[in-house]
Parts: C-alpha cells; structure tokens; sequence
C-alpha cells in the first residue's frame, strides 16, 4: 500500500488489505498445489503510482445513495451520471479511474434470475467483430454501429495537427484532446536523438520527432557585452 492512502477511509483501506490478502492467499494455494504455471494465479506485485490506476471498492457501511448522489466515508459527496436504474439496493460499490481520466462507478446489485416465457421458436446468435451479432433469422441481425468511425477520423486529423505544430500552448491543447481519446501522447523537442526518446520506435505518431529534411544549424545567440563570442 502506498502512504498516500494514508488519508483513506477505514471502510476503503480495510477492503483493499482484504482484497490483497485474498489474492496472496490464492497465489500461496495454488504454489502448495504444484500447479502448473500458466494455472497459477501469481501473487500480488508492486505497481507504480502513475501506472496503478485508483480503484477503492465500499461495503454496505461505507456509502450510501441519496437523491441520486454517491455519499461515500470520508464526507465524499458524488453526482453520478446513472446509465440506468437500480432494479435493488446495491450492496457494494467500486469507484475507479480509468486510463482517460474518466470516474465510474460499479454497482454490485443482488439480482433473481428470472425465466422468459416458451413461446415455442428458436434463434440462434452469432456474436462478431464486423456485424455486432448474427442470427439464423435475417429480420433479428444487428449491425455493427459505427460509433467510433468518425471519432477515428477526427483522431487522425489531430494527429496530423499534433505532427506539425510547435512546442507550445498549441500542441498542450492537442496532447489534451489525444488524450480524452486514450492515447498516450509524449512531447519532446524536434531535435532530441532518437536514442533518447524512450518507446518511439513502437509510437508512429512520433514521426515528427525526425524530420525527412535536415535540421538547419541553431542560430547564435547575441551574447553580452564583454563575453567574446566562441569560434564558429
């Protein structure tokens, strides 16, 4: 646990030792067990901060809905954006950041299954990538929606943009919205080497690192009185 959590609510501290203890627990069974290894579950590692993304799960005791706000311990008072209705009262709640900088909140609802009626006809469902399902009927396919067609399409045009812009308040606003769609976005000066940029390999959207032309010599600086200026 990092010491920043220090300032945590007991309810939320004492889930995630528990979570911790449940997950070693495992590891050490499944080791006593001379399991394989790709059955093992492996025992907790140690993340760091800016790669562990926070996740904090409350019990029954440690939060409560009112007026269609999340009131966690600690005097922590949420608006949440409901996806839809809670068929019952949740017994648990897990509230995490995802990599874009987004909060959800996951609800634990304790459901009864319930059977649907026999109406006598049968369908079968195959789910895809490029039809979101197909059946054996063609009125029940559902196709694919394309939502983020367009999304990839203004993706591409930013990225151009970011390519080209300069080192400043323009491509500060650019690397933001990069990353309201999940990309990883680096700046660094035009004419760092390519051996000290970490991972540009494996990024091409860092292709403006390295221009096709050459780089035009840095132009000299005017010195200060009574300081000679170095030799060319």
């Amino acid at each position: 646990m990092s010491p920043s959590w220090g300032h945590l609510p007991a309810v939320a501290g004492g889930q995630l030792v528990r979570d911790f203890g449940k997950s070693r627990a495992k590891a050490l069974k499944d080791i006593k067990a001379r399991l394989p290894m790709r059955q093992r579950a492996g025992m907790p590692k140690y993340k760091k901060k800016r790669e562990a993304l926070p996740t904090l799960e409350y019990t029954k005791r440690g939060f409560r809905l009112k007026d269609g706000r999340l009131h966690l311990a600690g005097g922590t008072v949420v608006r949440v954006v409901w996806s839809r209705d809670l068929p019952e009262p949740p017994s648990s709640v897990r509230v995490y950041r995802d990599s874009t900088g987004a909060w959800y909140a996951s609800f634990v609802v304790p459901t009864v299954p319930k059977d649907l009626p026999a109406i006598g006809r049968v369908i079968g469902i195959d789910w895809g990538v490029r039809e979101t399902a197909t059946t054996t009927s063609d009125d029940h396919d559902l196709p694919h929606p394309q939502y983020g067609k367009n999304a990839a399409e203004r993706l591409t045009k930013y990225q151009r943009m970011m390519a080209d812009a300069a080192i400043g308040a323009t491509k500060a606003a650019l690397a933001e919205m990069a990353r309201k769609h999940g990309r990883a976005v680096h700046l660094v000066h035009p004419r760092t080497p390519r051996w000290a940029v970490r991972g540009a390999e494996r990024e091409p959207s860092t292709h403006y690192l390295f221009p096709r032309e050459p780089m035009p010599a840095p132009r000299a600086e005017p010195y200060p009185p009574g300081i000679r200026t170095p030799p060319a």
